[in-house]
């Protein structure tokens, strides 16, 4: 599989002006690394020729980045390349915990290496992981990622791309993280059609019910068995305009069922100005207390915020 695989991915350095007469290498990486520096910078790409130990080098262009996800969309030009490799992409909805994938990429330059593991996770949001201002999931995997990795795919068994490899925890062994599949996705039709990313936003910050948030809840609640508990709303959000509180138990987004901070945020999605409504339950009020919040674009400062592996 790895044989079949290693010709869609390519190593790139990105260059940029530093001092007069001196390059700066930025990344090397299987897509790139968010450059938050003027465009355009030049990244050199090597492309397997489909022989054996032949690499081709390409010029590209960075046509577009996301800082927050961490991810560009290059163009690259070539004469010499005339059909290019390319890796069949996944779904990362169905993704399940113990699922084996493997992890691409060129760790501290050593190219075309390949580390092997499970799905540890499949739904890691980024406010467990200490970046709640990022405001995604990631798959958390125990294939090793190290520095050269990131940018680099995470497969499955079908030889699918399924994430983007992004970062581990400084000092850890087997705890790696990569972009969902079906987020990069959206992020890069995003960059295609815009060159920028608008995310829409709601301001509240939420966690998933754990057996201590159970016993609490059903104390409270006793007919409550599944949803999401605001842990806290940002003032001036959607959330704060919706009128929801801290401590108020999501039961049904969008007229669905919530099972999970997934099932919100998912609905979200990258739509601005969407009217959601939303059914909570309430300390101290007997019914759900029904509510509407409207998606408003992520503030700027926000949209700032990056994360290196």
């Amino acid at each position: 599989m790895s044989d079949r695989i290693s010709p869609g991915i390519v190593g790139s350095v990105t260059h940029l002006e530093a001092h007069p007469g001196k390059n700066s290498v930025l990344s090397r990486n299987f897509i790139a690394d968010a450059v938050e520096k003027a465009f355009p910078a030049v990244v050199n790409i090597a492309v397997d020729s489909g022989e054996l130990d032949v690499l081709l080098p390409c010029k590209a262009v960075i046509h577009s980045a996301d800082p927050l996800s961490d991810i560009a969309l290059l163009q690259i030009k070539s004469d010499e390349v005339k059909e290019w490799p390319m890796i069949s992409l996944g779904s990362s909805s169905e993704l399940r915990a113990g699922e084996w994938v493997c992890a691409l990429g060129s760790p501290f330059s050593l190219q075309n290496s390949v580390s092997a593991g499970i799905i540890s996770a499949v739904a890691r949001h980024s406010s467990e992981l200490g970046y709640p201002q990022k405001g995604g999931e990631y798959i958390q995997t125990d294939a090793a990622i190290n520095a050269g990795n990131s940018g680099g795919p995470l497969i499955n068994l079908d030889g699918e791309v399924i994430g983007i490899n992004t970062m581990k925890v400084d000092g850890s062994v087997g705890i790696s993280f990569a972009i969902p599949v079906d987020t990069a996705s959206q992020v890069i039709e995003q960059l295609r059609k815009h060159k920028k990313v608008v995310r829409p936003y709601i301001g509240m910050q939420m966690i998933n019910f754990n057996t201590r948030e159970l016993k609490e809840i059903g104390r409270m609640f006793p007919d409550v068995k599944e949803g999401v508990v605001v842990k806290s709303v940002s003032p001036g959000s959607p959330a704060h305009k919706g009128g929801l509180l801290p401590g108020d138990v999501v039961v049904s987004f969008d007229g669905k069922s919530v099972h999970s901070t997934k099932d919100i945020l998912g609905t979200v999605g990258y739509t601005i100005g969407r009217h959601i409504a939303v059914q909570v339950k309430r300390r101290g009020e007997k019914g759900l207390v029904k509510l509407q919040v409207t998606t408003e674009p992520l503030p700027a400062p926000m949209q700032q915020f990056n994360v290196r592996s």
